[in-house]
């Protein structure tokens, strides 16, 4: 279809967009897929490919967009269905080069309205250059890893943020996004089953991934008692946490937040625990009661059962619904905040 696609990394890309009516060529017959994409074609793309997503924003007048401008209603869509916004001093820049970074930030808004729900702590097991991430942006960054948005070209450990994007680029980010296939797997950013005891994580996974959430509980419970040392006694205590390692709890917890979206998880149990104030006693039992541990029988089900249900506290029978049991909840989520290092605030999209 385009000329000056062949042996390109994104032409797959490419096409299948070219199919769906979202990326067109140039008169010339070609795409030009290294060219720097501008902000006012990234609004025009955005908006073709994400045509369902509701207006929920007023539209706005910017000093430097008149309506005679090529990309006018792309762009005052983009910014009414809140993928874009504009400068603090009321320009749009239409002109202007998007970043990587810029464009990631973008998709992961339409993919994840809420608040998202990824450690910001997965950047450091997933990329060389996380220094050069803004803080405000890690939250939006770290959800786009755990979800398999990010495509990095040539070296898939570099995201390369403040670099200006390509039209191959973005027509990665978008396949990715709309969960089309033809994205080179080597370039795409998976999750880490990374272990500093040289565990194999691929059971969890699988078990994770077809929703098995009875098997996932009871393979993360051995796990932990073997990362503890604790299969004989058969459950884990709060004491216990302190030797479990940070690159194997991070897996664990970073694979349960994947595939039940941040429903279940050692991270979601940590942020119902602080919302809580979690403290003592009388906490545990507002937070078992919070998360269903205070039901007859565990539910393994990712519609009925409430968020932070499972992972159940590590234990050779199903688990232990029981929060305090030593400061269990306590003791993980200082755990993690101890292996995360990390502290920034999810970045406001207004």
């Amino acid at each position: 279809m385009f000329s000056d696609l062949q042996n390109h990394w994104s032409a797959s890309c490419i096409l299948k967009l070219a199919e769906k009516s979202i990326i067109q060529g140039y008169p010339d017959g070609r795409v030009y897929p290294d060219r720097e994409l501008t902000r006012a074609e990234f609004a025009a793309l955005t908006v073709k490919a994400f045509p369902n997503l509701p207006l929920t924003r007023k539209t706005l007048n910017f000093s430097d967009l008149s309506p005679q401008h090529w990309a006018y209603s792309s762009i005052q869509t983009a910014v009414q269905k809140g993928l874009f916004r504009g400068y603090p001093d009321n320009t749009f820049q239409p002109d202007q080069p998007v970043t990587k970074l810029q464009a990631i930030l973008i998709l992961t808004s339409a993919l994840i309205p809420e608040k998202p729900y990824a450690p910001p702590c997965i950047l450091n097991s997933s990329f060389l250059d996380t220094d050069e991430i803004p803080n405000p942006a890690k939250p939006l960054i770290a959800q786009a890893t755990l979800t398999g948005l990010i495509v990095n070209y040539p070296n898939p450990k570099t995201l390369n943020p403040n670099r200006n994007l390509t039209r191959g680029e973005a027509a990665a980010l978008l396949c990715q996004a709309l969960y089309l296939d033809g994205v080179p797997t080597q370039y795409i950013v998976e999750l880490q089953l990374l272990s500093e005891r040289r565990v194999n994580y691929t059971p969890l996974q699988t078990a994770l991934i077809n929703q098995n959430w009875q098997s996932a509980n009871q393979l993360t419970s051995n796990f932990m008692l073997d990362l503890a040392g604790q299969k004989q006694r058969g459950y884990l205590t709060a004491s216990d946490t302190q030797s479990l390692p940070c690159l194997d709890i991070q897996t664990v917890d970073f694979l349960w937040l994947k595939f039940s979206q941040g429903r279940f998880g050692f991270s979601t149990q940590a942020e119902i625990w602080r919302s809580l104030s979690g403290k003592n006693y009388d906490d545990s039992l507002r937070f078992e009661q919070q998360v269903g541990w205070n039901q007859p029988q565990p539910l393994f089900d990712l519609i009925s059962a409430p968020p932070g249900h499972l992972p159940l506290r590590p234990a050779l029978s199903e688990g232990v619904m029981d929060a305090w049991g030593g400061g269990w909840i306590l003791a993980i989520s200082q755990r993690l905040e101890r292996c995360c290092r990390l502290s920034v605030s999810p970045i406001t999209l207004e």
